[in-house]
């Protein structure tokens, strides 16, 4: 991961924060310039199943660890924001 790839992501996600008006909290905003910074370099990073797949496919979804639940949080706001 580079730093001017952190840099500029950062500036994307403060960007989309304001035209939005969704404020994510500082832990999932680090969490998403972290994890698009670390992945642009690498062309073939999507998951093989969909995310509803993988939802569905765990068996205990009580233990998740803190990673897995950012983006589980991330994903749901992301999807029912246009929703009312």
């Amino acid at each position: 991961m580079r730093d001017e790839y952190t840099s500029a992501f950062y500036d994307v996600v403060k960007e989309a924060s304001e035209t939005t008006g969704y404020q994510l909290p500082i832990e999932i905003e680090s969490y998403v310039v972290m994890l698009l910074a670390d992945k642009i370099d690498k062309p073939n990073f999507l998951p093989e199943r969909s995310f509803a797949e993988a939802l569905m496919a765990l068996k205990q979804p009580y233990r998740l660890t803190e990673k897995n639940w950012a983006i589980l949080v991330y994903s749901l706001q992301a999807y029912f924001q246009n929703m009312e």
